[in-house]
């Protein structure tokens, strides 16, 4: 009621959206504003009343009425970034226009053309950069440009065309020197991945000796890969500018460390009581060829001379052709869609069971509710590290920190069974030799997928020598029961080998193409030996393509080969089951751990609410961001200490 003309009258009732006057009552919360019923800020009308506005972050499902957080716009019922930015971790940031040696997370952060490799933006393999554009190399004898190079490092483009430098003659197409050059002083040190044509490439103090940047006499190498004077360091003190550790120690983390098995007591490298006591009753485990005369058996001990050759001397014709999709990344919102419909069951194998994928799963950015997700629905979670840094030459101790600290990380946040997480893989393929399989053992882990190899190999035991040539840091000595499953190179449109899939795909690719790469490197194995056929798939490659062109070739690819009756997509827990017991195709049946009840985790429930932790990362020296988790966030980051 209101008072008009000292009587008392009704006052007129206006829906949301209405024209108004002052005197009307605005219905639904809303009030009367510019002469029609509004709700007020950060409230939208539904239903005729006006409800505080939902926020949603990037990515999700969203309705006209919804706040898009982090710069995004609602389009077509979902939070996106719009044109010229990306989405990155629950918001919208600025594309970057990806110059060459810029920092980058995936490829999107890099400019066209380029690519995302061990965190900087960099062209494809084979390719280089002029002025922000990838080029090709110019083959000897070719016509070319003073911004050309030639696809040998001792020629250079004299005249329009590449031909040998100076003191180089060109045989058989690659320039070999004329003389042989002196051996190079032992006191130069070579800088950590610095390629050069002259002195003044280098760093300060370093000097360019065929090709590389090495230290100058006097000087040598600090962490952060500068020319430094040589000072000498105790065990147990830094060495994190340079100095060279003595004293049966190395320089490892900034900290001159005791050369296993040493320990560290009173500034010295000493050996512990323990390691006296076991050297008087154990002799050395060194690796010894595999045996002859049968004294290595299945389950726990498998290896042959070749490594060519299916377990129990199975006819290859009778061997199910195993294919492993491994997934080498963090579990983000970017890709975890993506993933959700590559594994919804519509891609079967023969035996009519949904195939599933193995996921080895690094800290930094993971999403650990949709990592619980995979798991729940029946793919296996594997461990890669928390940092995802190269290890290959750290201890034992930080192995376990990394790989034991992973499985640990994943039960705590993920809620996954620490009985269940059975694989690894090493950060970037670069295994770590007796200190990383010693983790291995030591912990209970079956099987590792690191190691990189030419040609189709089974996988065998490491209680002997391994049957294919071992360029990085490998095992030298017996770590019995553990199982290595080799990750054969692939062969690229252009004819090359390349050691991961993700660096055999090239700007031109397209979805046939890709498509038609994988088959020819498929029937590599399954025409010959029928060695596991192991696919390394990443972020990088998921979205490598336009229009998610990757994706579709590798569905096309899957769901041609597995209209073949003896081809089977499994994880690598059942990879290795069958390895420890083989069943031929006419009995595959018989395996348990390949029937559909099996492989399904009826009794794990994805987080319905998941927290969201934030962390500044100024403890870390890193930049802020958020993760999610199953149950109550951490009070701090957890990080390798």
């Amino acid at each position: 009621m209101m008072i008009r003309e000292k009587m008392c009258v009704q006052r007129k009732k206006v829906n949301i959206g209405r024209s108004c006057s002052l005197e009307d009552q605005c219905l639904g919360n809303s009030t009367c504003t510019d002469n029609s019923c509004q709700c007020p800020p950060g409230h939208a009308a539904s239903l005729n009343v006006c409800v505080l506005r939902k926020t949603v972050t990037p990515g999700y499902l969203c309705n006209p009425e919804d706040i898009c957080t982090g710069q995004s716009v609602c389009i077509k019922g979902v939070c996106q970034c719009q044109p010229d930015y990306k989405q990155m971790h629950n918001i919208c940031v600025k594309k970057n226009i990806g110059v060459e040696g810029s920092p980058c997370s995936n490829r999107d952060d890099c400019g066209e053309g380029l690519t995302c490799s061990s965190g900087k933006c960099s062209c494809p393999e084979g390719l280089f950069s002029v002025n922000g554009r990838c080029r090709s190399y110019v083959q000897m004898g070719h016509t070319c440009t003073s911004d050309d190079r030639c696809t040998d490092r001792n020629a250079l483009c004299q005249e329009n065309v590449c031909s040998c430098k100076s003191g180089f003659t060109n045989i058989t197409g690659q320039c070999s020197a004329n003389i042989v050059q002196p051996a190079e002083p032992e006191t130069l040190s070579q800088v950590k991945s610095t390629k050069c044509l002259a002195s003044n490439q280098c760093p300060s103090g370093a000097q360019c000796v065929k090709g590389e940047c090495k230290c100058k006499p006097g000087l040598a190498i600090s962490r952060y890969g500068f020319c430094v004077p040589i000072t000498f360091a105790e065990p147990g003190t830094s060495c994190a500018y340079g100095e060279r550790c003595q004293k049966d120690s190395h320089c490892a983390d900034g900290l001159c460390t005791c050369n296993e098995p040493l320990i560290l007591k009173e500034n010295k490298c000493v050996k512990s009581p323990r390691e006296q006591a076991a050297r008087r009753t154990q002799q050395p485990r060194t690796l010894t060829e595999c045996p002859r005369d049968g004294s290595c058996k299945l389950p726990d001990c498998f290896c042959t001379s070749t490594g060519k050759m299916p377990p129990d001397n199975l006819d290859p014709k009778q061997v199910p052709q195993m294919v492993l999709l491994s997934f080498d990344d963090p579990i983000t919102d970017r890709i975890i869609n993506t993933l959700k419909s590559l594994f919804s069951g519509k891609i079967r194998n023969p035996n009519g069971c949904a195939i599933k994928g193995t996921f080895f799963v690094s800290h930094q950015w993971n999403n650990y509710d949709q990592t619980l997700w995979l798991h729940s629905k029946g793919n296996e979670i594997g461990v890669n590290s928390i940092t995802k840094e190269d290890l290959s030459g750290r201890t034992k101790e930080r192995w376990y920190k990394e790989q034991k600290g992973m499985r640990e990380t994943l039960a705590e946040f993920s809620y996954v069974d620490r009985s269940q997480i059975l694989g690894t893989r090493a950060p970037m393929f670069k295994v770590g030799g007796d200190a990383q399989y010693e983790m291995i053992t030591e912990n209970n882990f079956t099987y590792d997928n690191s190691m990189l190899v030419s040609g189709a190999y089974w996988p065998q035991t490491l209680d002997h020598k391994l049957p294919w040539d071992c360029t990085e840091k490998c095992p030298t000595q017996t770590h019995k029961g553990i199982w290595e499953i080799p990750i054969q190179n692939l062969q690229g449109d252009d004819s090359r080998w390349y050691k991961t899939l993700n660096r055999a795909l090239k700007p031109v690719d397209s979805r046939d193409s890709v498509k038609k790469m994988l088959m020819r490197n498929f029937m590599n194995h399954y025409k010959t030996n029928r060695a596991p056929f192991v696919l390394t798939l990443d972020t990088e490659f998921l979205t490598y393509l336009p229009d998610n062109g990757a994706i579709y070739a590798l569905e096309d690819f899957l769901k041609d080969i597995v209209l073949k009756q003896d081809v089977f997509i499994v994880t690598g827990s059942q990879m290795i089951d069958w390895m420890r017991s083989p069943y031929d195709l006419n009995n595959i049946k018989n395996l348990r751990s390949w029937q559909c009840k099996f492989l399904v985790n009826d009794h794990v429930q994805p987080c319905e609410v998941p927290s969201t932790c934030s962390f500044d990362g100024r403890s870390r020296g890193l930049h802020a961001h958020s993760f999610r988790m199953c149950g109550v966030c951490p009070t701090s980051y957890p990080w390798i200490s």
